[in-house]
């Protein structure tokens, strides 16, 4: 069930229904595993670190940023998507219309099958959407947490497609998480994709982090992390598909690699439009870590 409880109402609803809650419940097990910090992944995301207490107890998938949610957000896009349609046809151009001039109800049945065509193409897209998917689940020893200095923080960066409206300018790299225009990062709205963004740390120095998110706007879905030495050859360290209209953080954590440059991929796009034309990508923000110390 993906819930908004941004929404104060949805909040409340969810805070007064043990009905809710009971139903929005996708439980995961993992019992056996020695005490320690362990990373979950599904089909290759990770989807945080967990004790082996909270494994062994049980986490309930349901709350967490899993691709069922992203699925579930989909369906529900869609199924909000083909009530307005149904709605519009109906209440909006049948109901008033029908009884107009015979001009308009000779040109009625028409527009009516039209509006039918595309509401027949919403409910394909979404029962596509809702189809069972299997997933594969990894349970991997948690590397160390990020700490140090941010390597990224105030670097430069060069974009295979510069953003020309004065978008975001220095915003992917300024130590501001903030979702607008002064602190967040946009390539421009060319049609051609992959597109990429690198980073240039200044120096050769072991990476084995990088965290970065996407606004609540705009239509970008997946990203690609790779790392490299001279700027020449790249070795890819992880890939995540962000939802649509969804403020969202994913942390890549891999085995130390030496790098002085961190490049985004964007080889692909949500199709719907959020606010923005959906050939924009968007980054709120990107970070670069060193190995945890102890």
């Amino acid at each position: 069930m993906p819930i908004d409880e941004s929404d104060p109402v949805v909040a409340l609803a969810v805070k007064s229904s043990d009905v809710v809650e009971s139903l929005n419940q996708q439980p995961l097990k993992v019992s056996g595993l020695p005490a320690g910090k362990y990373t979950l992944k599904i089909d290759g995301a990770e989807v945080g670190d967990f004790s082996a207490a909270q494994l062994a107890q049980g986490l309930n998938l349901a709350m967490l940023p899993t691709p069922m949610m992203q699925q579930a957000m989909r369906v529900q896009q869609l199924t909000k998507q083909h009530n307005d349609q149904h709605f519009f046809r109906w209440r909006t151009i049948q109901v008033p219309l029908q009884t107009r001039t015979s001009a308009i109800q000779q040109a009625l049945p028409p527009l009516l099958a039209a509006l039918d065509a595309e509401e027949a193409e919403t409910v394909a897209k979404q029962r596509a959407a809702a189809q069972p998917v299997a997933h594969r689940y990894e349970i991997g020893v948690a590397l160390p947490p990020p700490t140090g200095a941010n390597l990224a923080l105030k670097k430069t960066y060069v974009s295979s497609d510069p953003n020309i409206y004065n978008w975001g300018i220095g915003g992917l790299t300024d130590g501001s998480w903030e979702a607008n225009n002064k602190h967040a990062f946009a390539t421009g709205d060319k049609d051609a994709f992959p597109k990429t963004v690198t980073v240039d740390l200044s120096e050769v120095t072991p990476v084995s982090h990088v965290v970065l998110g996407v606004p609540p706007f705009g239509s970008t879905k997946t990203i690609n992390v790779s790392v490299s030495a001279d700027g020449q050859r790249f070795t890819e360290v992880g890939r995540y598909a962000f939802s649509l209209n969804r403020e969202e953080k994913h942390r890549f954590s891999f085995a130390a690699i030496p790098a002085r440059y961190v490049r985004l991929t964007y080889p692909d796009h949500h199709a719907e439009t959020v606010n923005y034309t959906p050939t924009f990508a968007f980054t709120t923000e990107v970070e670069a870590y060193g190995p945890g110390r102890p």
